[in-house]
């Protein structure tokens, strides 16, 4: 997997903040997150108990050779996670920068 993208998101629910470690390039950061939120949507539901924490992390790779997403957390439930994913998303402007 040598034509990897990574993203770390971690989001701190107290503080309704993100930490954003990724590899993406600034400026084209909105756009894969973008593509990871259109892949998720009607992924379909997950009645999974969340885990209750202050942070949360998402882990994103997308291996470009094969087309392919990777999403791990520690958010015990894939709607949490989607809702973090979407929420860096929507949070994001166009340079890349989580307001």
């Amino acid at each position: 997997m040598n034509s990897a993208l990574h993203i770390k998101l971690q989001f701190n629910a107290t503080k309704d903040a993100f930490l954003v470690e990724t590899d993406v390039k600034q400026e084209r950061l909105k756009d894969v997150l973008g593509e990871v939120v259109r892949v998720l949507i009607g992924a379909g539901e997950d009645h999974s108990d969340t885990e209750i924490k202050d942070i949360y992390t998402v882990d994103i790779t997308i291996d470009l050779s094969e087309d392919e997403i990777w999403i791990s957390s520690d958010c015990g439930n894939k709607g949490l996670e989607s809702g973090i994913i979407a929420e860096a998303f929507v949070r994001m402007n166009k340079d890349g920068v989580i307001a």
